[in-house]
């Protein structure tokens, strides 16, 4: 297993992403510029593990983002809800694909996410990932002679 931790948080969607005219969209400058920091500190600082990932693998992945003010000061008697408007799946799509092009291997690649937000003091993200080895019925599975 691999457990990274202290990665920036990523920006929402919104801001890591921008509409095209004529439809489509492309990496912001902010995004583009978060992409490559988590890139760079990966291969930095975990150059190891990002060289043990293979390209024909199945990964299961946890992803833990570790959030300030979730929850909103005047619930109940100003606010209607206890937590505030923080989409989780709003901060995926960067992370994972930076993780993957740092690992040299393709985010198709993940077929188990989990993802969590917890409350904390300091913002930043943890990344697990582990092998998710081949059901004994799959191609490429290890037989008994083997």
């Amino acid at each position: 297993m691999i457990h990274i931790s202290n990665l920036p948080l990523p920006p929402t969607t919104n801001h890591a992403y921008v509409a095209m005219r004529g439809g489509g969209r492309r990496l912001s400058d902010e995004g583009r510029a978060y992409k490559a920091q988590v890139r760079i500190r990966l291969q930095a600082r975990h150059r190891k593990e990002m060289a043990s990932l293979q390209t024909d693998v199945a990964y299961g992945m946890r992803i833990c983002l570790y959030m300030s003010n979730l929850r909103n000061a005047g619930y109940p008697k100003s606010a209607k809800n206890r937590y505030k408007t923080v989409d989780v799946s709003n901060r995926i799509k960067l992370l994972e694909d930076a993780f993957a092009e740092a690992g040299g291997f393709d985010d198709s690649q993940i077929f188990s996410l989990t993802v969590e937000k917890v409350e904390s003091d300091q913002e930043y993200c943890e990344i697990y990932l582990w092998e998710i080895p081949p059901k004994p019925s799959e191609p490429h599975a290890p037989t008994a002679s083997q």
